[in-house]
């Protein structure tokens, strides 16, 4: 600029300097874009100890406190879990997220789930989904163990995080 200052006078190169400050330090025009946005965080992280029949387990402290979805509401859970038997076993373990919608029976998301084997004494299991949410529906989500048989539990963990969040339109 110092060069250009003896070329164009110093009246010149003040004028661009001012000329161009405000388009650098512009600030957008109209309204603010709407953007995604957090509404609720629920979770658990309990122990538990429940015995697995040959069905599936929501053990109660596996379980988020109820949420009522509002418009474009999606939750996010991410799920785990630990079982340790009592008394050696060749079994597995199962666990998907599940969701009760208005009070009915849990439910899981998907098909899909994760298993460990058993055979070293000890089972850790983790799972994360998302799906869209029903405007005016109470949703509690939980963890859904499942064992290839029945399993007598000797120490249990499990720990859920879900995240509700509102859509832009």
């Amino acid at each position: 600029m110092k060069s250009m200052i003896g070329k164009l006078g110093t009246m010149t190169a003040v004028a661009m300097l001012v000329v161009a400050t405000p388009a650098i330090a512009g600030k957008p025009t109209g309204s603010p874009k709407p953007s995604d946005s957090v509404v609720a965080v629920l979770g658990f992280d309990a122990d538990w100890t429940q015995n697995t029949p040959n069905g599936a387990v929501h053990p109660a402290a596996c379980q988020t406190e109820a949420h009522l979805a509002g418009p474009n509401e999606v939750a996010i859970v991410n799920m785990n879990g630990f079982l340790a038997p009592s008394g050696a076993t060749n079994n597995f373990l199962q666990l998907k997220a599940a969701v009760s919608v208005d009070g009915w029976p849990f439910e899981s998301v998907s098909d899909y789930y994760t298993i460990d084997g058993m055979t070293d004494g000890a089972a850790q299991v983790g799972t994360s989904k998302s799906f869209a949410l029903e405007d005016g529906a109470t949703y509690v989500f939980a963890a859904q163990f499942q064992t290839g048989f029945p399993q007598v539990s000797g120490f249990s963990t499990c720990h859920g995080t879900v995240m509700v969040v509102r859509l832009a339109p």
